[in-house]
């Protein structure tokens, strides 16, 4: 086994109702969703577009689609929010450092109708807005429990896995997420005391 380290100069995340084409990144990790796929992915080049990213993951976007587009330049951030008509197909996040975006809350949304122009800039920013929870990551897929929702849950007072689970359900069914519930009241207790 030889091991070096994988010098990315672009970051990326995606979801999309269209499975993305991925072969020409460097790096990637696809995954299901509900209504569609997300992946991560990381470059080589440091010179990626934006641009050209968008069109070779979604080759096959309808033409008459919607695109809202960020870009700062000086950031190296850019992201697209795509819409077919009122639905949300698409959402891209490139950067040449880790890509900062509420990832679960973009999988969720994707596929549904977007009428707001409010509503379609909260997607193109990433993150929900401040009346609504971001629930983090997904620990507990029985009951859709995300990483800050438990963690809010162990901020209220819940110091045990069967109190998170009390509070949240998280953990109550398969039992699968248990550990990773414990590994989050660890690192808070451990938060805590220093």
């Amino acid at each position: 086994v030889r091991v070096e380290a994988f010098a990315a100069e672009s970051f990326g995340f995606a979801t999309s109702t269209l499975k993305p084409d991925m072969s020409g990144l460097d790096y990637w990790a696809l995954a299901r969703t509900d209504a569609g796929w997300r992946v991560e992915f990381a470059s080589l080049d440091a010179d990626l577009t934006a641009d050209t990213v968008l069109k070779a993951l979604w080759p096959r976007l309808p033409a008459a689609c919607d695109v809202l587009a960020y870009h700062d330049q000086a950031r190296g951030e850019h992201r697209y929010a795509v819409y077919d008509g009122s639905k949300f197909v698409a959402a891209l996040f490139l950067s040449n450092t880790l890509t900062a975006c509420a990832r679960q809350f973009l999988c969720e949304r994707v596929g549904a109708d977007v009428e707001s122009a409010q509503d379609r800039l909260r997607l193109l920013a990433g993150r929900p807005a401040a009346d609504v929870p971001d629930n983090g990551p997904i620990v507990c897929a029985c009951f859709n429990v995300g990483r800050n929702t438990i963690l809010g849950a162990v901020h209220a007072g819940a110091t045990t896995i069967d109190a998170v689970g009390a509070r949240t359900c998280a953990g109550t069914n398969c039992g699968s997420c248990r550990p990773e519930i414990g590994g989050l009241l660890h690192a808070t207790r451990i938060a805590k005391a220093g």
